[in-house]
């Protein structure tokens, strides 16, 4: 199965993402200089950019593998990593993380985990499949 991963299943409505955009200009107006406003700007871009490349994907789904599509997959028994982030809409709410690698390698740094925001609609399925996996593989971990 695939699905098409927006920033909306992290909870990151247009709503919120002007608030935060908002924030980033947050100070009196008097206070502004030219240089500062163009910060505040290229600032605020970079963040919109980050955002969309981090939270717009495809997520493939299958019995033996779960992929995001051009770059990371997790096989079925490889599981090394499992957890759920229960966090503020802002910090990309509720998410299952997932990995092959130990969790000092998770950080998106790294670039070693996929994330599934609750937001999926069939977010429980998928997370019931994966949490069999961790409790198959040979590593023998737990959530």
């Amino acid at each position: 199965m695939t699905y098409e991963i927006t920033p909306a299943h992290f909870g990151f409505t247009t709503r919120l993402r002007v608030l935060l955009a908002l924030g980033t200009l947050a100070r009196p107006s008097w206070a502004w200089t030219p240089r500062e406003i163009v910060t505040g700007l290229l600032t605020w871009l970079f963040i919109e950019f980050w955002w969309y490349v981090q939270h717009n994907y495809s997520l493939e789904v299958d019995e033996d593998s779960v992929r995001v599509v051009g770059g990371r997959v997790i096989r079925k028994g490889r599981v090394r990593y499992l957890r759920e982030f229960n966090r503020w809409p802002w910090r990309g709410g509720t998410q299952l993380v997932l990995s092959e690698h130990a969790p000092a390698w998770v950080p998106p740094l790294f670039g070693g985990a996929i994330v599934i925001p609750k937001g999926l609609p069939e977010y429980e399925q998928v997370k019931q499949k994966v949490s069999t996996w961790m409790a198959n593989s040979a590593d023998g971990c737990a959530i």
